[in-house]
């Protein structure tokens, strides 16, 4: 039966997973020639490559760009003081939130903008204190936290600024919290985690909500027994948050040592943990989440003071700690090695920043980026055939299949065959005689002897079924006038062949029989909503094809292409019309906004939406006799709906292209709720690749893949993505 163009494509990995210490795949330490000690305090994964790493050398601003390996790319220099926290903005220049030296050493909170080679584009200067923290707003504002000081007076601040460093608005919390340390966007505002003013023991964690106008929606003291100093924050997949940092132990000798505290969405305390070592000093400088949904912790461990790393579960238990063993190079003194960043990096590796004293160096500290690798180490694969795991053969087909799998440490794998529960086969390669009717599965499973990984086919068995179409696309817009080829190829069982009937629909309802043949030429001469309708006869089966024409006069696309859109209040939106002869003599263009004519006659326009409810737009597009009209209703909502970018996301999304329609480059964004193998490809309507923008494993998190379209014709395209067997569709429209 023709089932390919009604089921989802389904790819069945069964993969099991292990946690164990993960090795250090490179450690690459950084000097800026300062005379003074140098450390990494953030790191951040550069969208096209690399890393970008911040803090402060001789008690000046620090930043480094490296490529995947760690090596350096550019080392810059800038203002006296410290960079704390660095992000990519969405145009690829980084904001830095810093502690900024006035002339007589005060320290000040600051924000530095560089661009991509570097280069300080500006740089401001905001009041006494320091900034800890800076994120970027959904909405396009920048956030900076961190203190407040004046004399002995220390009290936490947050402030919103534009993209050129002008501030929106900022407010002062008091001491509770005195400082904050870390923050995250989330529905409806930023949750921020510091301590208050308490001292020592007493010292106690401090969480609050604020709405985007700086506006207190709650805040929570905990008790001291869950931690005193917290140090980071991150977003947990129920919308509730980690808080990492310290535990000052008054019973253990006034040791300290590593704590989280899980809080729901609202700041009450979901739970806690701590994480004693006897008799020893250890603090958690930085959280992270997996895209398992793990927790990597990173800090510093001992007097003799080592880089240690933790990964928990999402309820908090211990899976491995690792105390990092570089070589006898290195020197472990007080203070001097510590992890203070840690991050996801490209491909699920682990990368954290921080500081480290090399032996040989004065006793001097350098600035230190590490990369773990992923600590999942069972098999998976990377190529399978047939690629589609669900599809149909005919009856006595031979189907061959074929698997290649890999895993991290490169061991040699066995593989087993299951048919009907039954092994089959034991190499990379099987082939299967389907003599019966039914639906069947074929399964192959990789194993290391440890682990085992599996995919499995999803096969129906049928003596009748429609094999391809052509258009393979079954909705089309076509201008008028035009005519068609439509094709349909039928699979049965010998000796009996099948019967293809041919009819069309047109825009007054009007049924046309076409005849029998395998193929068929359709003109569409009026405009209008058609349809061209095929069906297959083999004895007493019938199998149908129905294609939906939209005929058109004038234009062959617009944007947006839906009839029904919603904005947010004073978001502006841009329409768009595109005709089949844009540069006709006789081409002519009219909106109308709530029934009142626009004064524009061009094919474009762009709308700000300042009043709340239902809305209309409608455009007439002339080329002398012709004449297309679009309609768009609009809805306004009142401006919500934020979330946490920072967040991996809960389910598997591709977005719209942007911008739609392009003259050369457009970027596609897409999110993936775990890690693995992905195919973004751009089709032409008549199925034809013309571009792979992605095409391998990828990790969890938020991508954005850009299509450079040189060379390729203006069109209607579709973008294509399938992530674990999952298809999904958007349409791009390229004008040159």
């Amino acid at each position: 039966m023709f089932k390919r163009l009604l089921v989802i494509l389904l790819l069945h990995l069964l993969l099991q997973v292990s946690f164990a210490q993960p090795n250090i795949a490179w450690w690459r330490t950084y000097d800026a020639g300062g005379v003074r000690n140098e450390h990494l305090a953030d790191i951040y994964r550069v969208f096209n490559g690399g890393y970008i790493a911040c803090g402060g050398s001789n008690y000046r601003v620090w930043i480094i760009r490296v490529d995947d390996d760690g090596e350096l790319i550019w080392s810059s220099i800038l203002d006296a003081g410290r960079a704390n926290s660095i992000i990519e903005t969405d145009d690829g220049d980084f904001v830095l939130g810093c502690t900024i030296d006035d002339d007589r050493g005060q320290s000040q909170f600051g924000a530095i903008r560089i661009n991509p080679e570097g280069e300080l584009v500006w740089q401001e200067v905001y009041c006494f204190g320091g900034c800890h923290s800076v994120i970027e707003l959904k909405s396009g504002e920048f956030l900076l936290s961190g203190t407040f000081t004046e004399g002995n007076r220390r009290e936490g601040h947050i402030r919103m600024i534009e993209s050129d460093g002008q501030t929106i608005w900022s407010q002062i919390y008091g001491q509770q919290p005195a400082s904050f340390r870390g923050m995250r966007e989330t529905n409806g505002g930023v949750v921020l985690t510091g301590p208050n003013n308490g001292a020592g023991w007493d010292r106690r964690w401090c969480c609050l909500k604020v709405d985007f106008n700086g506006e207190v929606i709650w805040t929570n003291i905990y008790e001291s027994d869950i931690g005193n100093t917290p140090h980071s924050i991150e977003s947990t997949l129920d919308n509730g948050f980690l808080i990492a940092g310290s535990w000052y132990n008054f019973d253990d000798y006034h040791h300290y040592h590593v704590a989280v505290l899980k809080i729901e969405d609202n700041g009450g305390a979901a739970w806690h943990h701590r994480y004693p070592i006897e008799g020893m000093n250890e603090n958690c400088r930085c959280v992270c989440r997996t895209p398992e949904q793990d927790f990597i912790l990173v800090g510093q461990s001992g007097s003799s003071s080592r880089h240690v790393v933790y990964r928990i579960n999402p309820g908090g238990e211990v899976r491995w700690r690792q105390l990092l063993d570089f070589d006898d190079g290195v020197e472990y003194a007080v203070s001097s090695n510590s992890l203070k960043s840690v991050i996801n990096g490209h491909n699920n590796a682990i990368l954290a920043s921080g500081t480290i004293l090399l032996r040989d160096n004065q006793r001097r500290s350098d600035g230190l980026i590490v990369k773990l690798e992923p600590d999942i180490l069972g098999p998976y694969f990377i190529a399978w055939s047939p690629e589609d795991t669900v599809f149909t053969t005919l009856l006595g087909d031979t189907v061959a299949f074929s698997v290649e799998a890999v895993n991290q440490q490169g061991d040699e794998l066995s593989y087993a065959w299951y048919y009907a529960d039954t092994l089959r086969g034991q190499n990379t390669e099987f082939e299967m005689v389907f003599d019966s009717l039914g639906v069947f599965e074929v399964q192959c499973r990789a194993s290391d002897a440890e682990f085992t990984a599996a995919i499995t086919w999803h096969i129906t068995v049928d003596d009748f079924f429609i094999r391809q179409i052509l258009p393979d696309s079954l909705q089309m817009i076509v201008r008028r006038g035009s005519t068609l080829p439509f094709t349909i190829d039928v699979a049965c069982v010998e000796p009996d062949a099948p019967t293809i009937e041919w009819s069309t629909v047109n825009r007054d309802n009007d049924h046309e029989y076409l005849g029998e043949a395998d193929s068929i030429d359709v003109t569409f001469d009026l405009a209008g909503e058609w349809a061209v309708e095929a069906e297959a006869i083999w004895g007493e089966e019938r199998e149908s094809v129905r294609w939906a024409v939209d005929v058109r006069s004038a234009v062959w696309w617009w944007m947006p292409h839906e009839e029904a859109i919603s904005v947010n209040q004073h978001e502006r939106r841009d329409f768009s019309v595109f005709p089949f002869d844009p540069d006709s003599d006789s081409l002519s263009v009219a909106w109308w906004f709530d029934g009142e004519s626009l004064d524009c006659a061009a094919e474009a326009l762009s709308l700000d939406f300042p009043d709340l409810g239902e809305h209309s737009l409608m455009t007439i597009v002339r080329d002398g006799v012709e004449a297309d009209t679009i309609h768009w209703q609009i809805i306004v909502n009142d401006p919500g709906g934020v979330f946490d970018r920072n967040a991996i996301p809960t389910e598997l999304a591709l977005y719209p292209p942007a911008p739609n329609p392009f003259n050369s480059t457009t970027t596609i964004s897409y999110s993936l709720p775990a890690a693995g193998a992905v195919s973004l490809t751009v089709y032409d309507l008549s199925g034809r690749e013309v571009a792979r923008l992605a095409d391998g494993v990828m990790q969890a998190g938020t991508h954005e893949a850009v299509w450079v379209a040189d060379g390729v014709s203006s069109g209607v395209y579709v973008v294509c993505l399938d992530a674990g067997g999952v298809p999904m569709r958007e349409k791009v429209v390229l004008v040159k």
